[in-house]
């Protein structure tokens, strides 16, 4: 494996070290939402609306421009919305006019 200087980190580390323990399995997708919209980068699928959701939570925080998707066609997040894209999240949310965050 080639380490590009990325440190990924799983649910299953944290589940290793028995910090999860007491926390109910089925709020440990909210607990990575959570992680994930805090991240100095952040790269997810196009086409997931759990990204999208992750992607709005970054855009609040001002980390929106450190987020990637990942497909064939797209790598970086287009500046103007094309189509009805309901699993997209754009900067329109969480900017004003002049692109600054609100």
């Amino acid at each position: 494996m080639i380490n590009y200087g990325w440190t990924l980190r799983f649910m299953r580390d944290y589940e290793k070290t028995g910090v999860l323990d007491e926390v109910n399995p089925n709020t440990h997708g909210m607990v990575e939402t959570i992680v994930a919209s805090r991240a100095a980068v952040f790269a997810g699928t196009y086409y997931s609306t759990f990204t999208g959701y992750i992607h709005r939570l970054r855009g609040y925080h001002g980390l929106g421009d450190h987020t990637y998707y990942h497909s064939k066609h797209f790598t970086r997040i287009p500046k103007k919305r094309i189509g009805h894209g309901w699993w997209r999240e754009f900067n329109a949310g969480w900017t004003d006019d002049a692109g600054n965050v609100i």
